[in-house]
């Protein structure tokens, strides 16, 4: 198998790109989360959609929409908040439980290949699951 080929990212359209105006992005935070307490089995598809929105898509989009600028100006600091739910969930907390380890199975193994050549930080915090 021959190296790896970096794939470029695809263009956005302008509403969802990060405005020029003057200041830039230094700090990303998601820290998205909410949890219908349910059985998996009760929960309707919207709820669970919903919570991979809040928890998974948002704050993929974000990364994806900040992270070729901090790597433009080689500065940049990108926090991700996880939970011990996405480790170890509760019974009532199945959909909250998947968009977290979504989340940190898609961001967290490519922050080496994110942060290199760059002088760009990634913190992934870890806390645990709401009671």
């Amino acid at each position: 198998m021959g190296p790896a080929r970096r794939r470029q990212p695809p263009q956005r359209p302008s509403h969802q790109r990060p405005r020029k105006s003057g200041t830039e992005i230094d700090i990303l935070v998601n820290n998205a989360g909410f949890s219908i307490f349910s059985p998996i089995e009760t929960m309707q598809e919207q709820e669970i959609r919903a919570e991979m929105e809040s928890m998974y898509f948002g704050p993929l989009r974000l990364t994806q929409a900040v992270l070729p600028y901090m790597r433009q100006r080689r500065y940049g600091v990108i926090v991700n908040m996880s939970s011990g739910a996405s480790l170890e969930a509760r019974d009532s907390m199945g959909a909250y439980a998947g968009a977290k380890a979504a989340l940190d199975g898609t961001l967290y193994p490519s922050t080496p290949e994110c942060l290199s050549s760059s002088n760009l930080q990634s913190m992934h915090r870890l806390d645990q699951s709401p009671s």
